[in-house]
């Protein structure tokens, strides 16, 4: 018997679902973080929330499961330190994405409707340092 069971691409995309739940979640609460010093920058937040939403559907159709309940970790560490350093916390969630962009290719060929996920991933990548460079 084996020590650890090996991934299948379902428990990979299945990962990926509660991933995207988890994000719309974090999302979400740190456009709480910044809604009164910066509410464009709370409403960008709601936007990308909302897309991270749709990334769960793409995934949800895929594993054919219900996912409801996030996992706050992350969303409680990062809204913890947009309070204290917007800079750093806006990296760590364009690595974030970057890393999740990079976690969705393998699955393109099979699935070719996770693409515009991995695509969306990289621009809120790209979004986060854009708010650094404009707003922290």
């Amino acid at each position: 018997m084996a020590l650890f069971k090996k991934k299948t691409t379902m428990d990979h995309i299945l990962s990926a679902q509660q991933g995207e739940l988890d994000a719309e979640y974090m999302y979400n609460e740190m456009a709480k973080v910044v809604e009164k010093d910066y509410p464009e920058v709370a409403e960008n937040f709601r936007k990308v929330a909302k897309s991270e939403r749709a990334h769960y559907n793409v995934c949800a159709k895929i594993t054919g499961k219900t996912l409801t309940k996030p996992v706050p970790v992350k969303a409680i560490l990062v809204s913890n330190i947009l309070k204290k350093n917007p800079k750093l916390a806006l990296t760590l969630v364009a690595n974030g994405e970057y890393d999740a962009a990079s976690d969705y290719a393998p699955y393109i060929l099979e699935y070719p409707q996770i693409e515009s996920v991995l695509k969306d991933e990289i621009r809120h990548g790209d979004n986060a340092k854009e708010l650094i460079a404009k707003y922290f």
